[in-house]
């Protein structure tokens, strides 16, 4: 598999799911939802909104690192990626750790995502 795929794996998975995410929770913070979850949260303070806002990334970031570990750790579990030709290589075994792709100044966190990023 080229590094190519891995990336690509990583730029859907930072953006599509990540990014979303934050995004989502961003406006349960600010009050644009209309659900009561959102609603209940507007009789916080700014201070208490703000660390809710600083802890959104990180929750997030340590969600897909455990998702990422249990992916590679457990053998029953085998995602692929299609490469050219339509063939589908097991992505765990095309990385170093996978979790660890997240991370760093070539991770894909830091390449891929247009939102708040701590690492």
């Amino acid at each position: 598999m080229s590094e190519d795929l891995l990336n690509h794996f990583g730029k859907i998975l930072v953006q599509n799911v990540r990014d979303t995410t934050i995004k989502h929770w961003d406006k349960i913070v600010h009050g644009q939802m209309n659900d009561e979850e959102s609603q209940n949260l507007q009789s916080l303070d700014s201070s208490e909104l703000e660390l809710i806002q600083r802890l959104i990334p990180k929750i997030v970031d340590t969600t897909i690192h455990y998702m990422l570990s249990t992916i590679e750790q457990e053998d029953t579990i085998d995602i692929s990626i299609e490469g050219e030709l339509n063939a589908t290589e097991k992505l765990s075994l095309e990385s170093d750790g996978l979790a660890g792709e997240l991370y760093g100044k070539n991770g894909w966190i830091r390449k891929f995502s247009s939102q708040r990023t701590f690492t």
